[in-house]
């Protein structure tokens, strides 16, 4: 998923301007919202129990997206990334005082909890000073951690964790040394699909590494043929079946723009690519960000241009499910971009889809970079009064 990127960078930043602080920002005060905490510390719990449940009108849906905001842990600042799970969604974010945990926000989008990842060293808590990766499954998460300049911890580990933040296990993964270095270290995309995990470089190499052994293996070079696109992405879609994003990008100091973009079907083995499933065409321009997102439902997988988000079901054919320009709240203020506590660029706001109704919105405030999320829900027509 492209988007884990976005959150790399906005995190990098976010603890430039923090550092080590450990003055908590308190959420906004909500209505209905009680809040519980567990007797252990690294485990938070909150409620928000005035969102309306799921509704079961069949009308046609309209532009007007209702939005409540999820009341998270006081000590979370920002994400690093998001995915839908079977029972919500599972979040990597750092704390206010740089801390690694894992939240979980319920699938009804009315509770959180957080947990600290435990460190696989002699150290109590996991700390920002190390680069790694993160896949989120149902059984838990998997990192990849680079210890490099501690002589004690082997340089590399694949460590599999319970959602509780517990580590149940740490393998030493020494042959990523063969691939992480100089120009290659920030790394790329980290997905679990099923026995192995698939971790994209920058170089367009997909190492396969072994969930049992962490033994590591090239299974596909994405920058072995064609050359006419600059970028490209692996993804997986709601199946797991690999989809390749190639992009056509201009660079400029301090930005980029996107000129076309392009999803089709991808064998790993050859490297070439199949069928295509959706363009944007050549007269398309973005300076913003395009993600894909894993499907579910009748979705195969999600497109986000950054002011559209797009479903696109098993036959290729696609629907537009939030314009972020034209799409209003359920209050007097304008678009979904103007409502969400303005100022923001389309960028800012992250939209992940439980499913074509309901939708889960990452905000990221500028300029301290802390997130806030919402269920957001997109009304039908019956409910317009």
């Amino acid at each position: 998923m492209k988007y884990k990127h976005y959150f790399a960078v906005i995190t990098a930043v976010a603890f430039l301007l923090t550092g080590c602080q450990h003055t908590q920002i308190a959420a906004p005060e909500q209505n209905g919202i009680s809040q519980t905490t567990a007797p252990e510390q690294d485990s938070t719990t909150q409620t928000l129990t005035e969102i309306q449940p799921p509704t079961t009108d069949n009308t046609p849906l309209s532009n007007i997206v209702q939005s409540d905001q999820i009341k998270l842990p006081d000590d979370i600042l920002s994400f690093i990334q998001a995915e839908r799970t079977e029972d919500g969604f599972g979040c990597i974010a750092y704390n206010l005082h740089r801390q690694l945990t894992y939240l979980h926000i319920n699938e009804d989008m009315q509770t959180s909890e957080a947990f600290m990842l435990k460190s696989p060293s002699d150290q109590e808590k996991y700390y920002s000073n190390r680069y790694q990766w993160f896949a989120i499954e149902e059984d838990g998460i998997w990192a990849i951690v680079n210890n490099e300049g501690h002589e004690e911890i082997e340089p590399y580990l694949l460590c599999h964790y319970a959602k509780n933040g517990e580590l149940i296990s740490a393998i030493p993964a020494n042959e990523l040394q063969d691939y992480m270095m100089s120009d290659y270290r920030l790394g790329g995309d980290f997905e679990s699909v099923g026995d192995v995990l698939y971790l994209t470089l920058y170089d367009g190499k997909v190492l396969q590494i072994d969930k049992e052994t962490a033994k590591v293996s090239v299974v596909s070079e994405l920058n072995k043929e064609d050359d006419s696109y600059d970028v490209k992405y692996l993804c997986f879609d709601r199946d797991d079946k690999p989809i390749l994003l190639r992009e056509k990008v201009e660079y400029a100091p301090g930005a980029h723009t996107i000129h076309e973009a392009v999803v089709s079907e991808f064998d790993l083995e050859s490297g070439s690519c199949g069928q295509t499933i959706y363009t944007t065409g050549d007269n398309w321009d973005s300076k913003e960000y395009f993600f894909i997102l894993k499907g579910c439902g009748e979705y195969r997988f999600f497109i986000n241009t950054s002011s559209e988000l797009i479903g696109i079901r098993d036959d290729g054919t696609q629907e537009l499910l939030i314009d972020l320009d034209a799409s209003d709240l359920d209050r007097d203020c304008g678009t979904l971009v103007d409502c969400l506590m303005p100022p923001y660029s389309t960028s800012d706001i992250m939209i992940i889809p439980a499913d074509d109704t309901h939708f889960l919105g990452h905000i990221i405030h500028n300029p301290d970079y802390k997130t806030s999320a919402y269920c957001l829900t997109r009304k039908h027509e019956s409910e317009i009064s």
